[in-house]
Parts: C-alpha cells; structure tokens; sequence
C-alpha cells in the first residue's frame, strides 16, 4: 500500500474586493508543517505570512498519521456544491511512489471542518490559524467576540450620553443595539 508523504491543501478568496483577495497554501508531512499566504494587495493590516516549522515529537507524528487516515474520505467524495462567490479549496495528495491526487473541491471549508479541527492542532501556538484551515466556528467566534468588545464600546457611549442627557438614548445607538442583541439570540439559539 502506498503511503501519503506530503499533504498540500490552497485556497483561494472567491469573488469579492480586491483588497481582500488572496491565496494560500498549507503543506504538512510526517515532520514538518509550513503555510504561505499571498494577498492580491499587500497592506499593513494585510501582509504575506510565510512560516515553516521542522517538529520531531511523537505527537505530531500521530497526530500527522491521524489526518493520513481522514485524507481518504476527502479522495473518495470528489463532489462539488452550487457555489459560484467561494474559492476552491485544492488537495495535492504526494504518495510515497511519487504519484500524486489532485482535486479542486468548490465548496465551502465545513465541510472539511473535522479535518481541518485536526491539521488546526498542529499548527504552533505563535501563528495565526492559515486561512485554508478556517470554517465557520473560527468565523463565527471572532465575529461575536468582536460584538461583545463593540458592546461594550456602546454600553460606555450610552452612559456617556446619559450623564449628558438621562431622558433619551439616541436612535442610532439604539438600533445598534437591537441588533447585537439579536446576533447574540442567533447565537444561543445555535447552542441549543
């Protein structure tokens, strides 16, 4: 039986604004793990990352054989989604005789989000999780975990407006809060 020696998996952006596009590429094997990622547009709030670590522990090494026995269930579903505004997300599987498997899934990266829970776990607690990787729990937690700081931010200014003028809230403010109270249902809603 051949073995996988090298997992590589790209991303791309889709469609949308230019200054957000980018593509990335995660390669991982039996040692090593290392990702690069490439915006249309390098600004300071979006520059190229490029990382690579050589880790020799037992736990990457099972860890890696782990993700080896799931890359089977993504060769064996080569099924794409109605989905014309995502990037594709590409396996460049590298067997051990030198032959190699690849496919362009169009769909989002839920659904290979078991996958991509384990390959997360080996990627060094000083870098970000590469984009390739994100699905939409790493979405979804920084989106409400960015709600909460901006609560707060309107819970001050709301205090502030009161000293100023303790009968009214402003409309404005008000909205603004229906609406993080509604994404905050949404969200507990979800848990149950």
């Amino acid at each position: 039986m051949k073995d996988i020696i090298q997992i590589i998996i790209e991303s791309s952006s889709g469609f949308g604004p230019v200054q957000d596009a980018f593509t990335d590429k995660l390669i991982l094997t039996e040692d090593s793990i290392s990702y690069e990622y490439n915006p249309e547009i390098e600004t300071r709030f979006n520059p190229k990352i490029k990382w690579s670590y050589k880790i020799d522990k037992p736990f990457f090494k099972a860890q890696y054989e782990r993700i080896v026995g799931m890359i089977s269930a993504v060769i064996e579903k080569q099924e794409n989604e109605f989905c014309t505004d995502i990037g594709g997300i590409e396996f460049d599987i590298v067997y051990s005789d030198q032959t190699k498997f690849n496919y362009i899934y169009m769909v989002p990266g839920d659904r290979f989000k078991e996958l991509f829970d384990e390959i997360e776990q080996l990627v060094p607690g000083t870098e970000c999780t590469p984009a390739v990787l994100l699905t939409s729990r790493n979405h979804n937690g920084r989106y409400v975990n960015d709600l909460e700081a901006f609560m707060e931010y309107i819970h001050k200014e709301e205090m502030n407006n009161r000293s100023k003028n303790p009968e009214r809230t402003p409309g404005w403010l008000r909205k603004i809060k229906e609406f993080v109270r509604s994404i905050h249902k949404e969200k507990d809603d979800r848990k149950l």
